[in-house]
């Protein structure tokens, strides 16, 4: 990545003819998200932000203005590419480039997108949406600063040295694992702005609507410092030592929150000295340590404090190192903001950690739910396979006879067959489209030339097929009856589930039902270690609402089948006794009539079931089997199966 020297006199001067986002400057109460972006301009090593929170908090906007405020104040020629969602593999690392293999007769290889980048940054919206083999790939290319293109038996390296900047909503789905470790920095964007910066934001919108270029005239000057800051830091960066202190400090903080591996180390103390950097310091300091960890450590940590609980890297009551540095000089805490520009306007180290985000909220990035106050049961441990749970299994899924589904694939999988037809995103089957053209050569090279003239009469392209893996939607009764009717040997039961789940590679959510409504836990993941947490985690107390649970988890496999994963098996484990319906307003019938309405809710479900032709199985987790069970009438009006849970040995 090339800067520009902070004595040029082009660097910032003006401003872009095509202004397309608000200015970088100009998102104030976004201090932690802004100075980790900063500090990738300070250390390209940190190669990664991931910006993560609800829809409409100004993730996507935010990188966005990055990328231009790089461009105008930067470097013009930094590469600043945006990936499509459905971008195809040969569009992403390289392909066969057709015209120049038609031109010197033989197959010749172009860059992707990854190589595109290269040099600068890759944007990427709603990373976790992101086809796993993608995220995989740009993992790998994070990793090892290149692209491998392998195509009809030619390979080549590209250059892909790029630093990825994302936006993810984990309410919806994860950031895929192949990818979540490899990048650096991840933010959670989750707080409401506080009422004054909201107002000004808003009002900057509105201005910046009528007039782009002069909102971007106004806040040049402070674009201007801000980079000037970033070249500094580059100048000053290298000669930042991370002091024996300082990163005892750090692995401290590794271990109380479980951060596994050493990869996460790493960034923190490249962050803390980027970060030192930006700050114009010589050394790290505690402000540094607090936000390598905030930003790096934090949402990577293996242990969800209790809510009750301070964290153990910043306790509740202690206020953000910028917060001190105020109060020191004489400021109130609790006081309004000043009204100078530098501080209102998001210009200089104060104004951004302002609104920093405490790193006790990180946790929500990798989708865990905290434990509530209600009773906590650890799993019983099934050290030997549950005969009834495996033969069910071992015949729904196909793994008795070794066959598994299949469904037909673009641009992966098995390579089953080659046909004609337009490429539409499809890989050309080169050889078979010159053995095509091969026949008509005399014809149509009539001046002699060496070159194969290919039509496109002649394109054949590959068809794939990859193996259909099923999604196991767990929906598990944690309401309070479950407490006397085996919680632990549930819990227990769906760890042996998943462990079936981990060897067929297939895919799991899990959705916990209690008090009033069914909660997503887990969006699908191919985690199962966060899926078992999810379990391990969940508390019981409270009614017992499976009717929401069942129509959340329909509204999950339908969201699924439109993206083409139509194997799907819901897992409930439950005792069969709905006492809260879906419908509002119910809190105040009397017993006769909530029953009926629930009732005549579970009927409606049951119906939707069979019409959408979705696989259930209902566990029934009571402690003694009874053919006129709830759990019995629930599997019936479901059409799915029914198996009792047998009891645990000790």
């Amino acid at each position: 990545m090339n800067f520009r020297s902070p004595s040029n006199p082009q660097i910032g001067g003006g401003t872009s003819s095509s202004i397309g986002h608000l200015p970088f400057a100009a998102f104030i109460g976004y201090g932690t998200a802004r100075r980790a972006l900063l500090c990738t301009l300070v250390d390209p090593t940190l190669c990664g932000v991931v910006v993560a929170g609800g829809v409409g908090v100004g993730k996507s906007e935010l990188i966005s203005s990055f990328g231009q405020f790089v461009r105008e104040q930067i470097d013009p020629h930094t590469p600043v590419v945006r990936l499509p969602l459905g971008i195809t593999q040969d569009r992403l690392v390289g392909g066969i480039d057709l015209d120049a293999t038609i031109t010197h007769g033989r197959p010749v290889l172009q860059p992707g997108v990854l190589s595109a980048a290269s040099g600068g940054f890759l944007l990427v919206d709603n990373l976790p949406l992101l086809d796993s083999t993608i995220a995989a790939t740009i993992g790998q290319s994070l990793d090892s600063g290149t692209a491998h293109c392998q195509r009809e038996n030619l390979g080549q390296q590209f250059a892909a040295r790029f630093t990825l900047l994302a936006t993810a909503a984990p309410s919806e789905r994860p950031i895929p694992q192949s990818i979540a470790d490899k990048i650096p920095f991840l933010i959670p964007q989750e707080r409401r702005l506080p009422a004054e910066y909201l107002a000004k934001l808003l009002r900057l919108r509105e201005e910046f609507a009528a007039s782009p270029q002069a909102i971007a005239e106004r806040y040049s000057a402070h674009q201007l410092r801000m980079a000037e800051r970033v070249m500094n830091a580059r100048a000053c960066w290298s000669q930042i030592r991370v002091s024996d202190l300082a990163l005892q400090e750090l692995i401290e903080a590794a271990s109380a929150l479980q951060v596994r591996g050493e990869r996460g180390l790493i960034f923190a103390a490249k962050a803390a000295r980027a970060h030192a950097a930006l700050r114009g310091a010589l050394m790290i300091e505690e402000p540094d340590l607090s936000f390598a960890i905030a930003t790096i450590l934090a949402p990577r940590t293996q242990n969800i404090p209790n809510p009750t609980e301070p964290s153990p890297q910043q306790p509740e009551a202690e206020e953000p190192p910028s917060l001190k540095n105020e109060n020191q000089n004489g400021a109130q805490p609790n006081s309004q903001p000043n009204n100078t520009d530098a501080e209102t306007e998001g210009e200089g180290t104060q104004a951004e950690g302002r609104q920093d985000e405490q790193p006790t909220e990180t946790a929500s990035i990798i989708g865990e739910s905290q434990a509530g106050d209600e009773q906590l049961f650890d799993p019983l441990d099934w050290s030997n396979p549950i005969p009834q749970l495996q033969q069910f299994f071992e015949q729904a899924l196909g793994l008795e006879s070794g066959k598994r589904g299949s469904r037909k694939q673009l641009i992966r999988g098995r390579h089953v067959r080659t046909t004609e037809g337009e490429l539409g995103g499809r890989r050309i089957d080169i050889l078979a489209t010159i053995r095509a053209a091969a026949p008509h050569q005399q014809a149509r090279n009539r001046n002699g030339e060496s070159r194969v003239v290919v039509r496109r009469a002649d394109l054949r392209v590959k068809e794939f097929s990859e193996r259909a893996g099923t999604l196991f939607i767990f929906c598990v009764d944690s309401s309070g009856s479950m407490a006397t009717n085996r919680i632990r040997e549930a819990k227990g039961a769906a760890g042996r589930i998943l462990q079936t789940a981990y060897i067929s590679r297939d895919r799991v959510a899990v959705i916990g039902f209690r008090g009033s409504e069914a909660e997503l836990l887990l969006p699908p993941t191919n985690s199962i270690e966060r899926a078992k947490r999810s379990l391990d985690r969940m508390p019981t107390g409270g009614g017992t609402p499976l009717g929401s649970s069942l129509v959340m988890a329909l509204a999950v496999a339908e969201r699924e089948r439109v993206r083409g994963n139509e194997q799907t098996l819901v897992v409930i484990l439950t005792d069969g006794r709905a006492n809260v319906p879906i419908e509002a307003g119910t809190a105040a019938m009397i017993r006769e009539v909530r029953r009926r309405v629930v009732q005549e809710e579970m009927q409606k479900i049951g119906e939707a079931y069979r019409h959408a032709g979705l696989r259930s199985v209902v566990i029934d987790t009571r402690h003694h089997f009874s053919q006129q069970s709830d759990a019995v009438r629930l599997a019936e009006q479901l059409g799915g199966e029914y198996v009792f849970l047998p009891q645990h040995s000790s």
